[in-house]
């Protein structure tokens, strides 16, 4: 009986990856990291080991009295910040035309991140045109219903039909790290907070995500190139803001101007 769950619960793990491979490979290296035991998303609050890839030098802390350092709560600071620039304008509600930066690269990634974990799938769909490269759109916006299947299974929800009253589901992004590898193609992660709501009265779930991303610039604006689980690099351990975690991981608090 409980080999037989744990199949169907890996099916479905496998199931979420192949759904939400082309929205900057949402959940891929956090399910792949549930199916081998050695996962990318922690319970709020996690605490990581110091093994992660390191921000680029050239980030700037914002200006703070106690950045890296500890209080009598036991607060630590965010050591270092990005501020990510906002897109030139929306379409469908999503920002699009970000710099030619790699700071514009991310804030496409985190504008999609927050954006993926939806149940809605005409949300998730329209996600995907927004961002996804020119020759993966059609073939990845067809997956949409099956993606907003995976998160809605991830987060407890039925797999189909009404949701729970009262059922909420917020992504905030809170931190990003990447490595630029040319003027137009960008890798990155960006570090989700999720916390599911089951319904009235419940007590809100959240977990730390850090999500894969792979950035080039196409048509004049950043866009998604997929990638396979099977390429996608080993994810930093995630940290909460506050956390010592988050600086020994390699995190940069996000300052951004447009989080809508």
């Amino acid at each position: 009986m409980a080999l037989n769950l744990q199949d169907q619960a890996t099916r479905r793990m496998r199931r979420l990856v192949i759904a939400l491979v082309g929205v900057v490979v949402i959940l891929g290296a956090l399910i792949v990291g549930l199916i081998a035991g050695n996962s990318s998303s922690k319970p709020d609050g996690g605490q990581g080991d110091g093994s992660a890839h390191r921000p680029p030098a050239s980030a700037n802390p914002a200006p703070t009295e106690t950045a890296g350092g500890g209080d009598d709560t036991g607060y630590v600071a965010p050591a270092k910040w990005v501020k990510l620039p906002d897109g030139g304008k929306k379409v469908d509600g999503f920002p699009v035309q970000f710099p030619h930066t790699e700071e514009g690269a991310m804030a496409m990634l985190v504008s999609s991140s927050r954006n993926a974990f939806s149940w809605d799938a005409q949300h998730v769909e329209k996600n995907i045109r927004t961002y996804m490269v020119d020759s993966s759109r059609e073939q990845m916006a067809s997956a949409a219903a099956q993606g907003a299947q995976g998160v809605r299974e991830h987060t407890g929800m039925p797999g189909t039909g009404p949701l729970p009253k009262g059922a909420t589901l917020t992504a905030w992004p809170i931190g990003v790290q990447w490595t630029a590898k040319g003027a137009d193609h960008v890798t990155g992660f960006v570090l989700v907070r999720l916390t599911t709501v089951p319904g009235t009265g419940q007590k809100a779930k959240t977990e730390l995500i850090a999500l894969p991303g792979d950035a080039v610039w196409q048509g004049g604006d950043w866009r998604i190139q997929p990638t396979s689980p099977n390429d996608t690099p080993t994810a930093p351990e995630p940290a909460d803001l506050g956390a010592d975690a988050f600086n020994v991981n390699g995190w940069m608090a996000i300052q951004e101007g447009d989080r809508r």
